[in-house]
């Protein structure tokens, strides 16, 4: 999905005063550099934008029924279509599954195992016209699954070494991240963003080329845990956030508010910055990403060692944690091409984003009912998993009124 031409920003800003729409926000500077459109907001802008409303009970319900077809156990990942369709990879049952846009199953596709069709470690999926693109992780494999049941396409990504992410572009191609893993072997005890590297890769995977170096989380070499052994990620620390639309890449490091966006061969085609501060972490933030990382290892713990659990005790309660929250969390796009940009979460409330349209100026924001994670966002309705006080998973759509 190509970013419209520079001359549509100031023609979209001259129509919006034409109009009885709500004034814009406090007023954006748009620029050129060296070939780059820069939109910059100035400090407070966010507070203006209107809200976009999402309803407080959901639409639709997957998951929690009798109907077996109906159990989640770990959805990885998952996708409105615009015909209304609701896409899903389970990854615990190592399936894709389709809904209708009421809910009603249509049909589940794959199995656990390593043959054509079957998954072993889903990480990744995204729509591919009217099939579904999944990535396995430990296969190292890209299958294209068609939604009537009719056998896969199948990629093996075979040059890249160890990939965790991966999405699609709009003439097929491959765009992934990976890790400096030679530069993480080097981590001591000053904490150190490691690099990674965006790549790009043909449709077969059979062909690969870097076009970014990007700074990746931040890691350290831990020395107040005892029997900790290699980097150990900073609390509540800065990552890049990558996504994928149409023929863009859209990054955004957390060195600042602001992300880029770049063509396929990595050149900055427009930046888009915010002047917001940055936000200090406190002690209270730091015992509730404490608590949210020992919910999350706690069912694995009964399955281990003692001697493993106290080790991770200990580091929980040793872990070093950044001065100031990253920008932003998750970034994703609707379907008309706006960038919905995660708030970075305080965990105290539903998750909340900025949407920002694609000529770089604001629009909304948007907050989720309270439990509800995002996963997608379509016309008009927002996709998310919820989870009950037993854990049992939920996906949920709810209306997004604008």
């Amino acid at each position: 999905m190509p970013w419209p031409p520079a001359g549509c920003v100031a023609l979209a800003v001259l129509l919006a005063a034409c109009t009885d729409s709500p004034p814009a926000p406090a007023a954006a500077t748009v620029r050129d550099s060296a070939g780059i459109r820069i939109v910059e907001h100035p400090a407070g802008a966010l507070a203006e934008l209107p809200e976009w409303r999402v309803s407080a009970e959901p639409a639709v319900s997957i998951g929690g029924s009798p109907d077996a077809a109906d159990d989640l156990n770990e959805v990885v990942g998952g996708y409105l279509a615009p015909d209304g369709a609701i896409v899903y990879a389970d990854g615990a049952a190592h399936e894709i599954r389709l809904h209708g846009s009421d809910g009603t199953h249509i049909r589940s596709l794959g199995r656990r195992g390593s043959g054509p069709g079957e998954f072993s470690n889903i990480t990744s999926i995204w729509q591919r016209g009217d099939s579904t693109a999944v990535y396995d992780m430990s296969a190292k494999r890209l299958s294209v699954v068609a939604h009537d049941g009719s056998p896969p396409q199948i990629a093996v990504l075979r040059h890249t070494g160890f990939l965790t992410w991966v999405q699609g572009s709009a003439d097929g191609r491959l765009i992934t991240r990976r890790l400096d893993l030679d530069a993480l072997s080097r981590v001591g005890a000053a904490t150190v963003r490691v690099p990674e590297h965006v790549m790009v890769l043909s449709a077969d995977g059979s062909a690969t080329d870097t076009i970014l170096t990007i700074p990746g989380s931040a890691f350290y070499l831990p020395s107040e845990s005892p029997g900790w052994e290699g980097p150990a990620s900073l609390g509540l620390g800065p990552e890049s956030s990558l996504l994928v639309l149409g023929d863009s890449i859209v990054i955004g490091t957390n060195q600042s508010y602001e992300l880029a966006i770049h063509d396929l061969a990595g050149r900055a085609v427009r930046i888009i910055r915010l002047a917001a501060p940055a936000r200090s972490v406190e002690e209270l933030d730091i015992e509730r990403a404490r608590q949210a990382a020992w919910e999350e290892f706690a069912p694995r713990a009964a399955n281990m060692p003692p001697e493993i659990v106290t080790r991770f005790r200990s580091f929980l309660a040793d872990q070093r944690y950044a001065e100031h929250f990253p920008f932003y969390g998750t970034l994703a796009a609707d379907h008309a091409g706006n960038l919905w940009v995660q708030e970075y979460p305080d965990g105290a409330a539903g998750e909340r984003f900025t949407i920002i349209g694609r000529d770089g100026m604001l629009v909304a924001r948007v907050t989720l009912p309270d439990g509800l994670h995002f996963l997608a966002a379509g016309d008009g309705r927002v996709l998310g998993v919820w989870r009950d006080a037993d854990g049992v998973q939920q996906l949920r759509v709810h209306t997004l009124t604008r």
